[in-house]
């Protein structure tokens, strides 16, 4: 169990992790915006209690998030006001890998 959460620990303060975990509020946004895959900053706010992530800090952390590549940001073409925010491609890849390693190892309590 130590194992796990020393993994976890150093997970949380790796420098290659560091938007995602830098705060509660970064983490949660951005596993939110990935059991969608896509979300606008409207729908965003719909699911995030306001007490939780004010729409000031939500839209914050989107636009850090776009401007380090860590998200992309797209227009929708009908409606130019609307914009939709995922995870970029190589950020998916290394955070779905990231969990597929956690995975692995939360299946180890199992077998142990």
């Amino acid at each position: 169990m130590e194992k796990i959460f020393s993994n976890l620990y150093s997970d949380l303060i790796n420098q290659d992790n560091k938007f995602i975990f830098k705060s509660k509020s970064h983490s949660i946004i951005i596993f939110c915006i990935l059991s969608i895959h896509k979300i606008t900053f409207e729908e965003l706010c719909q699911k995030i209690p306001h007490k939780i992530i004010s729409r000031s800090s939500i839209q914050r952390i989107l636009n850090e998030g776009v401007e380090l590549n860590f998200l992309e940001k797209k227009i929708d073409e009908k409606d130019k006001r609307s914009k939709s925010y995922s995870v970029s491609k190589k950020n998916f890849t290394i955070l779905k890998n990231w969990a597929e390693e956690k995975k692995e190892l939360f299946n180890s309590i199992a077998i142990n």
